[in-house]
């Protein structure tokens, strides 16, 4: 599924790099934006991308930056007059809030691990809090490392 001409026109005001824009600008947004929709619709790993794309690295990359930012989700919240976009938009920002809770599910368990070996003793990992998994939440990973360390 690409993005038609239309939706471009309503989703180009909101992407980083445009022409306008101070500093280094994006090669080709809108074959970007195709590229991240094509991972998510097909369920694709990264490096399952098709070369017609580019690299996979730099789309991920690029990806992992727009995704910090909050870019996806800003152009979520303003996508509503177009209900297919809209729900691309969603299902890309979805993509990313839930690679986001991976990726700190990831380093708690790594920092664990780290504490494990270093002597800590065998502790259990606290619960995951309730609501983890919705939109824009992620757990307190020092919390959950404070834990470790004084079992408060």
């Amino acid at each position: 599924m690409q993005i038609n001409d239309d939706q471009w026109q309503k989703l180009k005001p909101f992407l980083l790099g445009g022409e306008t824009h101070p500093g280094v600008t994006g090669r080709n947004n809108r074959m970007f934006v195709d590229t991240i929709l094509w991972v998510v619709l097909n369920g694709a790993k990264w490096s399952e991308l098709p070369p017609e794309f580019g690299k996979w690295q730099t789309a991920y990359m690029r990806f992992r930056r727009w995704n910090e930012a909050g870019i996806w989700q800003q152009m979520a919240n303003h996508a509503d007059a177009d209900p297919e976009l809209q729900r691309m938009l969603n299902a890309i920002a979805k993509f990313g809030d839930d690679y986001a809770w991976r990726s700190s599910r990831r380093t708690l368990i790594r920092k664990n691990k780290m504490a494990y070996e270093s002597g800590l003793g065998k502790q259990p990992l606290p619960p995951t809090p309730d609501g983890v998994r919705e939109r824009g939440k992620t757990p307190d990973l020092d919390t959950n490392w404070l834990w470790l360390l004084t079992r408060k």
